[in-house]
């Protein structure tokens, strides 16, 4: 796998959502938003930068092995997920306790983007997409390796109708999460307050044990990716267009697995700051559709 070609999927996802103006547009992503409290809660993380020149460092080690031929063989990596889903006591199926078949659907979409399949979204002929080698399943099983009804669902009755980022990550994940060292922990749930409308938000990988990385990172209770349940899945009657096609999903995975949004986060052009991949010309904001020479 080419770990340089793993943020194209950060890009492409973002062509594909489109804003929607329903009183305050939607703020989409708060990945970096998160991420700059969780620095701040936790200064021995060090900064974003030093995590990216650590990160870059490492893509150019696999560059150099798959050069001289220590890698000839792609391997796929298989990460079961747990769903959180999230309800205030309604039936399965209803309102926020959402059904199997929308989440079953969330994780085809998700492996159809990161294995580019034929005949789906997630395929492109462009010479640089490529098959990123990771699927994502369903958990069948527990912590405690017990066969699960539904598998990789965790339905959580958390007695509320909406949760606010402080709410979700004090209360919320460190109560419900499953062992992230054997799980990608999902929540659903329906956001409120201030963050209502948010459509997600990432954590971005700690303690991964790759070379250069800060070892020291936000808690272990507040790993993963956490998603308005109305943008979880594909095609379903209580998901509002345009976020109901599961790319928030594919999205914030990316996030969970490191990537930057293709314009770096600033607005300025500077390539010291920008996405740290040289696959895209610099960008100045997000893009949308199918932009061409776009730097601002």
């Amino acid at each position: 796998m080419n770990v340089k070609l793993l943020f194209l999927l950060c890009i492409l996802t973002a062509f594909i959502q489109e804003a929607h103006a329903q009183g305050v547009p939607p703020r989409e992503c708060g990945t970096m938003e998160q991420d700059s409290i969780n620095r701040a809660l936790y200064p021995q993380r060090g900064t974003l930068d030093e995590f990216e020149q650590a990160l870059q460092l490492k893509i150019r080690d696999l560059n150099a092995r798959k050069a001289a031929g220590l890698r000839t063989q792609g391997t796929v990596l298989f990460i079961p997920i747990i769903v959180h889903v999230v309800h205030n006591g309604e039936a399965i199926g209803t309102g926020l306790n959402i059904s199997q078949a929308q989440i079953q659907s969330q994780i085809q979409v998700l492996n159809d983007d990161f294995r580019k399949k034929l005949g789906t979204p997630g395929y492109n002929t462009n010479p640089v997409g490529a098959d990123i080698e990771i699927e994502f399943c369903l958990s069948p099983v527990d912590q405690n390796g017990n066969v699960l009804a539904q598998p990789g669902i965790h339905r959580y009755n958390g007695n509320k109708t909406s949760w606010t980022r402080n709410e979700i990550e004090n209360q919320l994940k460190p109560t419900t999460i499953w062992n992230p060292n054997l799980f990608y922990n999902v929540w659903t749930v329906k956001f409120g307050g201030t963050d209502a409308n948010l459509l997600g938000y990432a954590q971005f990988p700690d303690q991964s044990g790759l070379s250069g990385l800060n070892p020291v990172g936000g808690p272990a209770s507040t790993d993963g990716v956490v998603i308005q349940y109305t943008s979880f899945g594909n095609g379903f009657p209580i998901q509002q267009p345009p976020y109901n096609q599961g790319r928030t999903l594919s999205h914030e995975t990316g996030h969970w697995l490191g990537l930057r949004h293709i314009w770096g986060d600033n607005d300025n052009c500077d390539p010291n700051t920008d996405d740290f991949v040289a696959d895209t010309p610099l960008q100045g904001s997000e893009s949308r559709g199918c932009p061409t020479n776009k730097l601002l």
